[in-house]
């Protein structure tokens, strides 16, 4: 014991773990500031092992992590260790300043080392954040992208929804949904324009259509893809100097996509032409079908017709074959009464069927298209 206090190192320990004062109603909240000290001990030693594998490179990091997941020996339990470790240094964390709110540990003489503690717990805040981002997935990539702006007042909305952020600055990846909503607009009267060095989707329908465009325009809003600004009747001069009305608008522009228009339109004798990608049949979901119904669909006889003049035949067969295989869906391609021009019919008999696929999307103005 002579030692313990007179070594002026382990006199350090014999002061505060040994011959420390404790209170007389000491319980086991008292322990969770011990068990801080073994879980940050814990942190460090897997965190030292990860560090060997990791590659911090925004394109190499994530690719890392799966490496060393898949790879690395027992490398998905220093990795989990690593993950799950530092959310229960949070949960000690709060149970420690719990306590020290509880019993006023942060009263006189312990004020100071309350204070050090307040500083420790907002570095700990700051090195929380930096291993949050390390992997470089969706979650670190959004936390990088929105944790900062909330220091500022005005950047409490998502940054890929502000009406003026620059394309280059908007981000993705977009969900599948609205991916299948352009997708099936695109089938119909939408069309993919480029805008800068990005890329927006006007939707576009004449004034009786209006209850139809503005409750896709509402849908749009709440993905965060537009403004949420009522879209304005316009007019145009139509045939025979006939005054049209119709309705519009477009989504925020995205370099995100570019994709997009890339794979939905090609150059021809400086035009652009409308085709139909490769990549249509994994986006025509029910949702895109049912868009594309109300864009382009009539009602014929007891069966439907899709208009699909502007393509070729080969597309056509082509829509019509999609439609067959994803959805067992029988259809027959006719002539659009024009020569070279094509329409996709489906007969009565395969109607009951496709009502069950799109029913719950058609908007309550388009359900006629669909009576039998």
């Amino acid at each position: 014991m002579k030692l313990l206090k007179k070594n002026p190192i382990l006199s350090l320990f014999n002061e505060f773990v040994v011959d420390s004062p404790l209170p007389s109603n000491i319980n086991y909240l008292y322990g969770f500031g011990s068990l801080l000290a073994l879980i940050l001990g814990l942190q460090i030693l897997t965190g030292i092992f990860l560090a060997m594998h990791y590659t911090p490179n925004i394109d190499y990091a994530f690719n890392s992590v799966e490496h060393i997941c898949r790879d690395v020996n027992y490398g998905w339990l220093l990795r989990y260790a690593h993950s799950n470790g530092a959310s229960f240094f949070f949960i000690c964390v709060y149970i420690h300043i719990g306590r020290g709110l509880y019993y006023g540990s942060y009263n006189k003489p312990r004020m100071g080392l309350w204070y050090v503690g307040i500083i420790i717990y907002f570095i700990m805040m700051g090195t929380g954040f930096l291993g949050y981002v390390l992997p470089w997935g969706q979650m670190s990539f959004w936390g990088e992208l929105f944790c900062p702006k909330c220091l500022s007042i005005e950047h409490l909305q998502l940054p890929f929804i502000l009406p003026y952020t620059r394309s280059n600055k908007r981000i993705g990846p977009h969900n599948f949904d609205i991916l299948s909503l352009i997708f099936g607009s695109l089938l119909g009267d939408g069309y993919a324009e480029k805008h800068g060095n990005g890329t927006r989707i006007r939707f576009y329908q004449e004034s009786s259509h209006k209850d139809y465009l503005l409750w896709l325009h509402q849908i749009i809003v709440l993905q965060g893809y537009t403004l949420n600004e009522i879209p304005q009747l316009h007019t145009r001069l139509g045939n025979y100097g006939k005054i049209r009305s119709f309705i519009r608008f477009n989504t925020y522009t995205f370099t995100s996509f570019n994709w997009i228009h890339d794979c939905w339109y090609i150059l021809n004798e400086n035009n652009l032409i409308k085709i139909i990608p490769n990549c249509l049949e994994e986006y025509l979901s029910p949702l895109a079908l049912a868009i594309w119904i109300m864009d382009d669909g009539g009602k014929v006889s007891s069966g439907m017709k899709l208009a699909t003049n502007s393509l070729k035949f080969t597309e056509v067969e082509n829509l019509s074959y999609i439609l067959n295989q994803k959805y067992q869906l029988s259809t027959s391609i006719i002539s659009a009464g024009v020569p070279n021009q094509y329409n996709i019919y489906i007969p009565k008999k395969s109607m009951n069927k496709l009502i069950d696929i799109v029913g719950i999307y058609i908007h309550p103005s388009m359900k006629y298209k669909l009576e039998k």
